[in-house]
């Protein structure tokens, strides 16, 4: 799977200010970001944070020493690295596997 646009899913924990994008720009003003951009140095840490978070919400459990390596009790392995998803199960999990994806959906 691949998230879309996954930084910008996440909340800043601080205050970032930026000024308008060529062809926008308002004089004496500039921008105030509620969610985290590509580039900025705390984006994907945010979103480690943030897809972990859902991943827990969901019944994953992060495997000890992994922190992008989920999985569940009855066999289901989740791993990601940036925004790029990857679901693993057995042949007869396929079922509990789509679920997974549905609700990451």
């Amino acid at each position: 799977m691949d998230a879309v646009n996954a930084f910008t899913n996440s909340e800043l924990d601080e205050t970032v200010y930026c000024v308008f994008p060529d062809g926008f720009q308002q004089d004496g003003k500039c921008l105030l970001l509620l969610r985290a951009l590509y580039g900025l140095r705390r984006s994907p840490l945010l979103w480690l944070r943030e897809f972990s978070t859902t991943l827990h919400n969901l019944g994953l459990n992060e495997v000890s020493g992994q922190p992008c390596l989920f999985a569940t009790d009855d066999g289901i392995l989740v791993f990601f690295y940036v925004d790029d998803i990857v679901l693993l199960c057995r042949p007869e999990d396929l079922s509990k596997l789509d679920k997974l994806r549905t609700a990451l959906k």
